[in-house]
């Protein structure tokens, strides 16, 4: 009986532990997040204003090749639809 009241003790105290131990890893991670953020935003060794130009730059020449495509495709079916060429053989 003694072995059980001691072994419900040491799991409760476990559980606390670990519970702790989340808190404090979640406070650890959200600390080093906001710390390296800082860093690569504020960094002058990167010259961060240059890469984050460079990054948008390359994303919208990216999106606007896509946003190409994708209307060529998108222009051509409304002009398949408007014709409307496979009803065209049928009644033939």
């Amino acid at each position: 009986m003694t072995t059980n009241c001691q072994s419900e003790q040491a799991d409760v105290s476990s559980d606390d532990e670990q519970e702790i131990m989340r808190r404090n890893w979640r406070k650890n991670i959200s600390t080093i997040e906001k710390i390296a953020f800082r860093e690569g935003a504020t960094s002058t060794e990167i010259k961060s204003d240059v890469m984050f130009q460079m990054g948008f730059d390359n994303g919208y020449k990216d999106g606007f090749k896509d946003g190409y495509k994708s209307g060529s495709y998108k222009s051509t079916l409304m002009l398949l639809d408007k014709f409307n060429f496979s009803g065209d053989c049928e009644e033939k």
